[in-house]
């Protein structure tokens, strides 16, 4: 029986094999499901994949040609397993990045950039980053944000937190990249994907009366940003 037998293996892995062994069950389950099931859904991208904690050694590195290598922003974290430098983990994150697909990196740190760019260019691949000048006319209250990103004029998302707008213009420019690329995505299905999305334990609103919120930052990083959040929606 495939379902015992996932139960099973998730039962007897720890977290680093967890985190790797997730991304294979997403494509293992697709395969394992009602062939009828797949027929009448044919897609023209399988799917959006994301890595466990690094890349260099991801089990998503089984797709050997990409379309894009999204890396969305590099922090201190899981340093036991990638090592203890900002620069030393964004070469394990550069694992992702396969000969010839282009890569886009989201953050701002140059650090970061100043390691990965060299990385992409030798295995030939465009290197691209994201604009965040482009993000304009930001509107946020505890409903979710509105703003401008390039062409893309007001969007909406419901996802709470400063850094949301910046993780979706992040989105918008892998996008603006795959259409580059030959993909048809239409913005209307960009923006009500935008504006569906939901990320429990980020800024959730677990209760109004009384308010409550419930945010998993867990490193520096994501503890920063949650505490300028926090002064942005109630003040200092």
């Amino acid at each position: 029986d495939y379902d015992a037998f996932i139960e099973r293996m998730l039962a007897e892995v720890d977290f680093a094999e967890y985190i790797d062994i997730t991304p294979l069950l997403s494509i293992s389950d697709y395969y394992a499901s009602d062939t009828h099931w797949r027929q009448e859904r044919i897609v023209d991208v399988a799917a959006a994949l994301c890595e466990g904690m690094g890349g260099r050694l991801d089990s998503t590195n089984v797709i050997r040609n990409p379309l894009l290598s999204v890396i969305t922003g590099i922090a201190l974290d899981h340093t036991a397993f990638l090592g203890d430098t900002v620069e030393k983990i964004a070469v394990e994150k550069a694992g992702i990045i396969k000969d010839g697909a282009p890569v886009l990196l989201g953050g701002e740190d140059a650090r970061v950039k100043k390691t990965v760019e060299p990385i992409a260019l030798e295995l030939g691949s465009k290197f691209n980053t994201v604009d965040y000048s482009k993000l304009n006319n930001l509107i946020s209250d505890l409903s979710g944000s509105r703003f401008d990103f390039g062409d893309h004029g007001n969007i909406q998302i419901a996802l709470l937190g400063l850094y949301q707008p910046r993780k979706a213009a992040a989105v918008l420019s892998a996008v603006d990249i795959l259409r580059q690329r030959g993909l048809d995505i239409p913005e209307d299905a960009v923006r009500a994907g935008l504006a569906a999305a939901r990320w429990p334990a980020r800024f959730e609103i677990l209760s109004s009366e009384p308010l409550i919120i419930f945010d998993g930052a867990h490193n520096p990083e994501g503890i920063t940003a949650a505490v300028e959040s926090i002064k942005h929606y109630f003040g200092e």
